[in-house]
């Protein structure tokens, strides 16, 4: 696979901070791929009072709509992707995780994408706390993701 050098950005996980600082540049299928596992390596290295509802969510397969949607626009005329756009879709599917857990809890509901959903297994006070996690992940990760492009832009703001 050919690859661009260009600068990366640090989010998620030690292991997506390696993969960012590498610069390297993606075909959108490996892009959607890379995607997809950091939001499970995400969700299985939740502290342990919450490892288990983050577990049962990585059960769930999502269509990956916004993924895809980010790293079509992400991407250069020769279809190849920035690492950090990578990251930044996983950052936001798992936010769109987290407005799914709040949601099921909302409408009560007992089933999404074919599973048990958070609240009908563990619990509306479980289901409300992990989807606030879900929600302080992503939001913690665009965070980073912001001062990593204020630092290599050399500007005070995006």
């Amino acid at each position: 696979m050919s690859a661009l050098q260009r600068n990366g950005i640090s989010i998620m996980t030690d292991q997506s901070a390696k993969l960012a600082d590498s610069g390297e540049w993606l075909p959108i299928p490996e892009a959607q791929r890379q995607a997809r596992e950091e939001i499970l390596r995400t969700l299985r290295k939740a502290p342990p009072v919450i490892s288990g509802i983050t577990s049962h969510l990585a059960e769930a397969q999502g269509k990956g709509v916004r993924t895809l949607l980010l790293l079509n626009t992400a991407s250069d005329e020769q279809g190849l992707v920035p690492h950090d756009a990578v990251l930044t879709a996983a950052a936001i599917e798992m936010f769109h995780l987290a407005t799914l857990v709040h949601d099921d809890v909302i409408d009560d509901s007992p089933l999404r994408r074919g599973i048990p959903t958070v609240q009908s297994k563990f619990g509306k006070k479980q289901a409300v706390i992990c989807g606030d996690y879900l929600l302080c992940l992503a939001a913690g990760e665009r965070s980073l993701c912001r001062q990593r492009h204020r630092h290599s832009l050399g500007q005070g703001s995006l």
